[in-house]
């Protein structure tokens, strides 16, 4: 039998908060706090009449879980970051209120470094979240009307969309951990496009950001089917146009270019796949539920 042992560093590298639901995670967060605080486990009183097996040999590798001490600026953050992963519909005003309230700790009492760093943090959590993109996109609008400090956020959201869009890549699961890796980024991207299609909403960005990146996707796609072992990547372009489209459309359908890109939309559901290297069933799929979930989105308007 493999006995494997798992550090703070391992645990920190998996981003369970991708996987794991928002109250699991704020409870592991809640947790974390809790126990920062709670003295080893060698330094407690032995409990009367506990006894141990004579043969029994302590491990010397062994070594105790010890969770970090959030202290000042870190504990801000942090407690930030729980409230954050608690926000729902009915909890929205209180969640924020605290949110609010440790922002403007965090502007009284710490330094320009950390509040940087704070502020990239933030919006890093907030747009890969795609169970949560609305209100998270709803709070961040009244964070940018209400604080100074995040007048820049929009460019470092831009940023890493531009750079993790431009990043779609194949990894084989023969490297399991750089495999694990990449489907993470792979969900990230796919939730931050819902988060910059819900600020387009909010009027807090243009909607060329969202057109030029259709574009971009769909060249990239006619470009690759044509290529070998590219199916892949391919599927998650499809996957990348499915949820942009999705999430826009309410805004776009009357944009003369968001209509050509649903045109080039229709033309890959006309394709043969067998006459293309790296075109899949799926991707054909993905592009007629596309067009099928529009044309009962047109019925709605009465069109």
């Amino acid at each position: 039998m493999v006995i494997v042992r798992y550090n703070l560093e391992d645990y920190v590298n998996l981003e369970t908060v991708e996987v794991l639901s928002q109250d699991s995670v704020a409870l592991i967060d809640e947790l974390t706090i809790l126990f920062a605080n709670v003295k080893p486990l060698e330094n407690r009183k032995k409990r009367s009449g506990r006894r141990r097996d004579d043969n029994y040999v302590p491990d010397p590798n062994f070594k105790a879980t010890t969770f970090p001490k959030f202290e000042g600026h870190d504990l801000l953050c942090q407690e930030v970051h729980i409230s954050i992963n608690k926000l729902t519909k009915v909890n929205y005003m209180k969640m924020r209120n605290n949110i609010f309230e440790k922002i403007e700790e965090i502007m009284e009492k710490s330094n320009k470094e950390q509040k940087n760093s704070f502020v990239t943090n933030l919006m890093i959590l907030m747009s890969k979240d795609k169970f949560n993109s609305e209100i998270n996109v709803s709070l961040y609008s009244e964070i940018l009307n209400n604080y100074e400090l995040f007048k820049n956020s929009k460019k470092i959201i831009l940023n890493e969309y531009k750079v993790i869009t431009e990043t779609i890549k194949v990894v084989n699961i023969e490297d399991y951990d750089e495999y694990c890796e990449n489907n993470l980024l792979n969900d990230r991207r796919k939730a931050m496009g819902m988060f910059v299609a819900n600020m387009i909403k909010k009027r807090l960005l243009n909607k060329e950001v969202i057109l030029e990146k259709l574009v971009e996707y769909q060249e990239k796609l006619k470009e690759y089917i044509e290529i070998e072992n590219m199916k892949e990547i391919v599927e998650q372009i499809a996957e990348n146009i499915y949820i942009l489209i999705e999430n826009i459309r309410s805004e776009l359908y009357n944009d003369e270019e968001f209509k050509k890109i649903l045109e080039e939309v229709k033309n890959v559901t006309k394709l043969v796949v067998k006459e293309k290297k790296s075109l899949t069933s799926r991707v054909k799929f993905k592009h007629m539920d596309i067009i099928s979930d529009y044309e009962k989105f047109v019925k709605t308007l009465g069109g």
